[in-house]
């Protein structure tokens, strides 16, 4: 008995070394120069600012809907512009690409973009409306897939994942960001929206010189170095190239979906929490920022899993993630009471961030790797983000048709069982990681 006991005893002081030595050997931080810090903390400030052009509609919808009179389609058809001019220039990336240099994009992308929020602001028809919102979608389109790849570049294989999913977190953090100031302003201006546009206007606009210069002095680096040559991107294979690419297409097609769901509840939940849960508009602005609560948990703790757990397999976590967004996301359409809507909310942001940043980030980067053919990487993010732009504009207007003929059960039913059916598309492309995986091993 006395045996036994100390062959327990060295049992768990062997597993006790062990945890000690991983978490010894664990750190989420990779070494960086303090030229790669300080150029992640710039574009992570800089994306965050970016969703001062992106929210401010969402939020104000009760008080157009009310004020103006304007109807659900009427509303779809704003998101949609916006979006429509957002995919449109993200599938131009490449051609575009060959045009500008990368600082000269993301400056004027900045300016015009902020320009564009701003003269929201003076319009009263759907029709000035739709033009000025599908204007500041076109100018920030390219910030997300020049920025994403950029912090991609400069960290090693090994730490991609848990780097960029943190990165990605600035969409959650926007998005919160963006709904706290709205719901400040609206409370100090006494619901003037109009206010809520010019301060965001002029707010991002402010940021084009900033990242005008941070952009020149990085590629003025990478060219010295003999690592760039201040292009973003040139065209090599062609749309229709880019989707032969084994794994591209299924990645695409499900990051379509994805950015569906993803842009149906960042546009939709103000909206659900005011008309079915009886929220007021400035407790509906600040209580769907859960779902980004969740997601930044949820894109960071992706990313640390897939490094650390799965070897750096992106694609491979995304299956199970996705597949549980969906259940959680037609929970959210049953449960009644403030927690309970606040446990799925976070539940839902949690499990489809994941998916989200990786398929729309570094999984472009990776795909490239696998197919050999890394000197496309800005064309293939281009593609696999205008697929996933297209899934939010289609959004706009299925969501609205949905929740007029089966209301908001029915639509975010049908929304989890099609984010539940999508997991299965990524088989193919986790095909091509594997493939690749087992090269490195033998």
């Amino acid at each position: 008995q006395q045996q036994q006991q100390q062959q327990q005893r060295q049992q768990r002081a062997v597993m006790q070394s062990r945890l000690l030595t991983r978490l010894r050997q664990f750190s989420f931080r990779p070494r960086a120069t303090r030229n790669q810090v300080a150029l992640f903390a710039m574009t992570y400030a800089g994306y965050v600012v970016v969703y001062l052009a992106r929210k401010p509609v969402a939020v104000v919808k009760p008080l157009l809907h009310d004020d103006l009179g304007f109807g659900a389609h009427e509303l779809a058809s704003i998101d949609s512009a916006f979006l429509l001019a957002y995919a449109v220039s993200q599938l131009s990336l490449g051609q575009l690409a060959t045009l500008f240099s990368v600082p000269q994009l993301l400056g004027l992308a900045y300016l015009l973009c902020g320009a564009s929020v701003a003269a929201f602001a003076y319009t009263t028809t759907i029709g000035q409306m739709t033009l000025a919102w599908g204007l500041a979608g076109f100018f920030q389109a390219v910030v997300n897939p020049l920025l994403v790849i950029w912090v991609a570049e400069i960290f090693p294989a090994a730490v991609r994942a848990s780097v960029v999913a943190f990165w990605q977190t600035s969409q959650q953090l926007g998005s919160i960001a963006a709904n706290g100031l709205a719901s400040m302003v609206l409370h100090w201006s006494d619901d003037a929206w109009q206010t809520l546009f010019c301060v965001s206007g002029v707010t991002v606009a402010s940021f084009a010189f900033p990242m005008y210069c941070c952009a020149r002095s990085s590629v003025t680096t990478a060219n010295n170095t003999g690592d760039g040559n201040g292009k973003a991107c040139v065209q090599r294979l062609g749309f229709l190239g880019v989707l032969r690419l084994p794994g591209t297409f299924s990645v695409a097609v499900t990051y379509h979906f994805v950015k569906m769901m993803r842009y149906m509840c960042m546009f939709w939940l103000p909206l659900y929490l005011v008309k079915h849960q009886g929220f007021t508009t400035v407790q509906a602005g600040m209580f769907s920022a859960l779902f980004d609560v969740g997601g930044v948990v949820g894109g960071i703790a992706t990313g640390v899993f897939v490094d650390h757990a799965l070897g750096g397999r992106m694609l491979l976590a995304c299956v199970p993630l996705t597949a549980c967004s969906g259940v959680f996301l037609m929970a959210l359409a049953r449960v009644e009471g403030t927690l309970s809507i606040a446990v799925a909310m976070i539940a839902t942001g949690f499990t489809i961030a994941g998916p989200d940043s990786i398929l729309g980030g570094a999984a472009s980067r990776n795909l490239c790797e696998y197919n050999q053919e890394p000197d496309c990487t800005r064309e293939v993010s281009g593609t696999v983000n205008g697929f996933g732009s297209l899934g939010a504009l289609v959004q706009g207007y299925g969501t609205a048709g949905l929740l007029s003929h089966f209301g908001w059960p029915g639509l975010f039913g049908m929304a989890g069982v099609t984010l539940m059916a999508s997991s299965g598309l990524l088989l193919s492309a986790v095909n091509v990681e594997k493939r690749h995986f087992n090269k490195r091993v033998y």
